[in-house]
C-alpha cells in the first residue's frame, strides 16, 4: 500500500485565510430588515440559525423583533463549499436528519465539480448573481455537457474494441476535443475570477496573523479554500490542494477503514487489493513520493505566506513538468491495474432463488426509499429524541409520527416474512437451518448486492480514474460528471468566526 501523504514529515502551522474571505456570505442582523422593519414572518418562513442551539430558530414571528433588535456587529459570516469526493464505489452519505445549518442555493448542485462553487453560492446565497454572469454560466454548462455527452458516446463506441482499435478511437476522440477542452477550463476559471471576492476593506488573507508553535499537521479547510481563492495556482495545483484536504481528513477520521490511494485526475481516490503485484506495488509507491513532492512545493510557499498572484503563478510554471510527468505514471499504473487479478468486478451476490433475490431487493429500496423521506421530513420530537451512534444516529420508535410508525412496522414485517423464506429455503435445501446462519446469508446478500448498485452508481467515476487511453483534461470532465451524477448532499453555509 502506498504510504500516508502525512507520514513523511511533521508539517509547520501556516496561516492562510479562512476568516477573511471577501467572497463569503454576511448576515448580519441588520442586514435582513428592510428600512421599513423587519419581514413579515409567517409558518412556512425559511429557518434561519447559525447552528442546533440557535434560539433564533425556535422564535415565533411575535418575538422575531429581537433578532431584528441585534446589534450590527453580531454577524455571521458564512461559507459553502462543494461536499468531498468520496472514495470509489464507498456508500453515498445522505443528510444528516440533525443538520440544522443554513440550506445552500439548489442551484449549485449542477457545479459540485467546478472550481467556482463558494464563489457562485456566495452570489446566489446573495442575491447577487447578475444576468450576464447568468448567461455565461449557461453558456459553461452547456459547453461541459456537450463535451461530456460527446465523450461518452466515444468511449461506449469503443467499449467492444480492444487493443490498439481502441486506443486508436479514444485518441481520436481526444484529438476533437483538445481545444473546446480548454476553451471549457480557461471559462471556468475565468468564471471564478469574475465571481471572486471584491473589495470591501477587510483584511485579505496575507494580512492575518500567522499561526504560533509546532503543528503536526496543517488544517485541511485551508487547503480547501486555498484551492478555490488563491490567485495565480494551476488547475492542476487547485484539484491537488482539494485532494490534499480530503486526504488528511481521511486519515485522521477515527471511523475511516483501510488504506485509501489518491490517485488520477485529482480528487479520485480508491482501495487497493490487499496484495499486490510487486512491479506494480513499485510504480505505486513511486507515483506516491513524485505527487509527494509537488504537495512539498506548494506547502513551502504557503509556509513562506506567499501573497503574489504571480509569485503562485512563476511556482505552477515551475512545477506543470512535474504534472505531466506524474500524469504519465498514472497511465502506467492504470493498464497494470487493468491485468491486476482480483481488482475489477464486485463479488458476486449468494446464489438464492429468482423470487426470493428479487423480493429483497424491493424491500431494501423499499427501506432506503423510507430512510431519504425520513431524512427530509424527521419532526421537531424525532430530533430532540434522537442520539448519535456509529454510522448515524437513533431515536425511539415512539418520537416518530403515527404514518411512520407504521412504514416501520410493515417494513420489519417484511424483513421477518424474508427471513422466514430464507429459513425455509435453507431447509428445502438441506443447510444448517440456525438464526445466526439465516442472518449472515441476508446480510452477505444485502452487500453484494448494494455493491453491484455502487458499482453502477459510480460507473463514470470508475471510467474515469481507471480507463487507460484517455486525456488528462477528459478525465477531469468525466469526474466531473460522476460528481454531479452522484448527487450527493450539499454541505450547509458554515459560520466563520468574527476577525
Amino acid at each position: 500500500m502506498p504510504p500516508s501523504l502525512w507520514a513523511c514529515r511533521p508539517f509547520r502551522c501556516f496561516s492562510v485565510f479562512a476568516l477573511s474571505l471577501s467572497g463569503a456570505v454576511i448576515l448580519t442582523a441588520q442586514d435582513r430588515p428592510r428600512e421599513d422593519g423587519p419581514p413579515a414572518g409567517g409558518p412556512l418562513d425559511p429557518p434561519v440559525g447559525t447552528g442546533p442551539t440557535d434560539l433564533v430558530r425556535y422564535m415565533s414571528p411575535a418575538s422575531s423583533h429581537y433578532y431584528f433588535q441585534l446589534p450590527a456587529a453580531a454577524a455571521v459570516r458564512l461559507l459553502f463549499l462543494p461536499p468531498e469526493l468520496p472514495v470509489l464505489e464507498s456508500p453515498i452519505p445522505l443528510r444528516s436528519p440533525l443538520n440544522n445549518g443554513v440550506p445552500p442555493p439548489a442551484e449549485l448542485a449542477d457545479h459540485v465539480g467546478d472550481l467556482f462553487y463558494p464563489q457562485l453560492a456566495s452570489r446566489l446565497a446573495g442575491d447577487e448573481l447578475s444576468r450576464r454572469a447568468r448567461l455565461e454560466l449557461e453558456d459553461y454548462w452547456k459547453l461541459k455537457h456537450s463535451l461530456l455527452d460527446e465523450l461518452e458516446a466515444a468511449i461506449a463506441t469503443a467499449h467492444e474494441l480492444q487493443g490498439e482499435p481502441r486506443r486508436a478511437a479514444l485518441a481520436d476522440c481526444a484529438a476533437r476535443q483538445t481545444g473546446r477542452l480548454q476553451e471549457l477550463e480557461a471559462a471556468a476559471e475565468q468564471i471564478r475570477l469574475e465571481l471572486g471576492p471584491r473589495p470591501d476593506g477587510r483584511a485579505q488573507p496575507h494580512e492575518q496573523p500567522a499561526a504560533s508553535g509546532p503543528s503536526a499537521e496543517p488544517d485541511p479547510l485551508l487547503f480547501r479554500i486555498a484551492a478555490f481563492y488563491v490567485d495565480g495556482l494551476s488547475l492542476s495545483q487547485r484539484r491537488l490542494l482539494l485532494a490534499m484536504s480530503a486526504e488528511l481528513r481521511f486519515h485522521t477520521a477515527p471511523t475511516s477503514m483501510g488504506s485509501v490511494f489518491y490517485f488520477s485526475p485529482e480528487g479520485a481516490a480508491l482501495r487497493l487489493p490487499a496484495a499486490l503485484p510487486p512491479r506494480l506495488a513499485t510504480a505505486i509507491a513511486s507515483y506516491t513520493e513524485a505527487r509527494r513532492a509537488l504537495v512539498g512545493g506548494l506547502l513551502a510557499e504557503f509556509e513562506r505566506r506567499v501573497d503574489n498572484p504571480a509569485q503562485w503563478q512563476d511556482l505552477a510554471n515551475r512545477q506543470a513538468p512535474a504534472f505531466t510527468a506524474l500524469e504519465t505514471q498514472a497511465e502506467e499504473i492504470r493498464v497494470a491495474l487493468h491485468e491486476t487479478n482480483g481488482f475489477d468486478g464486485p463479488r458476486a451476490v449468494p446464489a438464492l432463488p429468482a423470487e426470493l433475490a428479487l423480493r429483497i431487493a424491493a424491500y431494501d429500496r423499499r427501506k432506503q426509499t423510507f430512510l431519504l423521506e425520513i431524512s427530509a421530513s424527521l419532526s421537531d420530537t424525532v430530533r430532540a429524541a434522537a442520539t448519535p451512534v456509529s454510522g448515524g444516529i437513533a431515536a425511539p420508535v415512539s418520537a416518530f409520527t403515527p404514518a411512520q410508525q407504521i412504514a416501520i412496522a410493515a417494513l420489519n414485517r417484511e424483513r421477518d416474512a424474508i427471513l422466514a423464506a430464507l429459513v425455509e429455503h435453507r431447509r428445502l435445501s438441506g443447510s444448517a437451518q440456525d438464526r445466526k446462519s439465516i442472518d449472515n446469508l441476508l446480510q452477505d446478500f444485502e452487500r453484494a448486492r448494494q455493491a453491484q448498485e455502487l458499482r453502477e452508481e459510480y460507473a463514470e467515476y470508475r471510467t474515469a480514474v481507471l480507463e487507460p487511453g484517455l486525456a488528462p483534461a477528459q478525465r477531469r470532465l468525466l469526474l466531473d460528471g460522476a460528481f454531479q451524477h452522484l448527487a450527493l448532499p450539499l454541505p450547509s453555509g458554515e459560520p466563520l468566526p468574527a476577525q
